[in-house]
């Protein structure tokens, strides 16, 4: 009886003390809602929620509890277990969201590295296709699941290649980037010029490749270089892409004859029919010397009505054929606008590296032995040779000498009676110039007056010999000889 009774009481007390939890339920609840807020805040969410569950369903059961001890055993285990639920969804949620938010990130990259107009991959340590956008789809012909399968190689030829691996990887390996050109293939064996930028992806030995097709580009380029390097009227290559040829003839260490051509009275034709006819005759005869042109021969415009013809490699025999060949061919009538016209050509020959191992000096010569053609009557061909190089180093000295020879008063004048033979009666005098040099002694006329017309030298020495004899005429009559 007394049992039961204590019994009675104690459930009574029990349920009295307990009363309070349930009447502040509601508190307990906003204070659980807040923490919840901050376990969201704080990836904590379902730790919480199952150790607050397990603590409500221990308060509950506590009713059932006799012995403290027991009982604080059993929400200690209760909670730990609780807390171990709660951790490991937790941590399924937090990676769930994490592998969402990822995808959506890469996602997100892959469409803006489809959206670029440049090629992008990127290699494995392997060399193999890890990832390429569509751009570099379209630039070389596979699709995504064939680049999977594919190394870098196998997009250059073995040129190429050889030429990366000595050039683009040392450098790759020791800056993490490289930049330069390179010649790619598509899938259907077709090739493209391509700038291509390399370096390494941090903390991974993946290589991000970058690559541009600048097929446009390389054309514009040298549709610019060949607009320099060619004349606008005749479409042949001009005196600049001439260097260019003759320096790499010198690094070939290649043999070749230069021939100097200049077209006979061309400026008479200019004059007398106009310079549109003078044009058209310029091409058409370039046309005719582009005939010539083969593999060992090239044609140049080399300026005004001069053409240069280089030919490589052939005997002395062969060039003088070539030369006759085009000198004929060259004289053969024009017919332009109702006009008939013939003109002539004179050439000059020059040797590499026979007569010179200088490609300025081996232009200079031919056209010294083209001056020597003209002189001797055009129409005609004249190789260059050791007494046109005295002639022409003479020359040389005669012009720098002739230059201040008024100055030093060097010059002087003959005179030459004129007579009329049926009564022998004196009627003029000729006036003769004469030159005595220090250096080249007695100078003949005949060598200083042409010097002078092509120097202007000319005028001077003209005006000089008016004054000189002038001056004589009035010696004379101041004598009372007749005038």
């Amino acid at each position: 009886m007394t049992k039961n009774k204590r019994r009675d009481l104690t459930e009574k007390e029990v349920s009295s003390n307990c009363y309070p939890l349930y009447s502040n339920v509601a508190t307990y609840y906003q204070v659980f809602h807040k923490c919840l807020q901050r376990a969201e805040k704080m990836k904590y969410t379902w730790r919480i929620i199952c150790t607050a569950i397990m603590l409500i369903s221990n308060t509950i059961s506590i009713i059932n509890f006799r012995e403290f001890s027991v009982l604080v055993v059993y929400v200690v285990i209760n909670t730990i277990i609780a807390w171990f639920i709660g951790y490991f969804i937790d941590k399924y949620q937090f990676s769930k969201r994490e592998f969402g938010s990822t995808r959506t990130v890469l996602d997100n990259y892959s469409f803006a590295l489809d959206s670029v107009i440049d090629a992008i991959g990127i290699t494995k340590e392997n060399g193999k296709f890890e990832f390429v956008n569509e751009a570099h789809i379209q630039l070389y012909g596979y699709s995504k699941e064939e680049f999977q399968t594919k190394t870098w190689q196998e997009c250059y030829s073995n040129e190429t290649i050889e030429e990366l691996n000595k050039v683009a990887v040392p450098d790759l390996l020791k800056h993490g980037k490289w930049r330069g050109e390179a010649i790619g293939i598509r899938k259907d064996g077709s090739t493209f010029p391509q700038e291509i930028a390399l370096s390494f992806i941090k903390d991974t030995n993946k290589v991000l490749c970058v690559v541009r097709d600048i097929t446009h580009h390389k054309q514009q380029m040298d549709q610019i270089q060949y607009i320099a390097e060619h004349n606008d009227l005749t479409d042949l290559p001009n005196r600049r892409r001439l260097l260019r040829d003759l320096e790499n003839y010198k690094k070939e260490a290649k043999a070749a004859s230069l021939l100097f051509i200049d077209l006979d009275r061309f400026k008479m034709v200019n004059d007398t029919l106009g310079h549109d006819i003078g044009d058209i005759l310029l091409k058409k005869a370039a046309d005719r010397l582009k005939s010539f042109q083969s593999e060992h021969i090239n044609v140049y415009h080399h300026g005004g009505d001069e053409f240069i013809v280089l030919i490589q490699r052939n005997s002395y025999k062969e060039v003088q054929n070539s030369a006759n060949k085009m000198i004929n061919l060259i004289k053969e009538p024009y017919y332009i606008n109702g006009n008939e016209i013939v003109i002539t050509t004179s050439i000059g020959i020059s040797r590499y590296p026979d007569d010179t191992a200088n490609f300025s000096d081996l232009i200079k010569l031919a056209d010294t032995a083209m001056y020597y053609a003209k002189l001797e009557g055009k129409n005609a061909f004249k190789f260059f040779n050791i007494d046109l190089k005295l002639q022409l180093e003479r020359n040389a000295k005669i012009e720098a000498e002739l230059r201040r020879a008024i100055q030093r008063e060097e010059f002087s004048i003959c005179y030459q009676p004129k007579f009329n033979l049926s009564n022998l009666a004196l009627v003029g005098m000729e006036a003769l110039i004469r030159w005595e040099n220090p250096n080249l002694g007695t100078v003949s006329p005949v060598e200083f007056i042409p010097i002078a017309e092509d120097t202007g030298l000319i005028n001077e020495i003209g005006n000089w010999v008016i004054e000189e004899v002038l001056s004589q005429m009035s010696k004379w009559q101041a004598k009372g000889y007749p005038q």
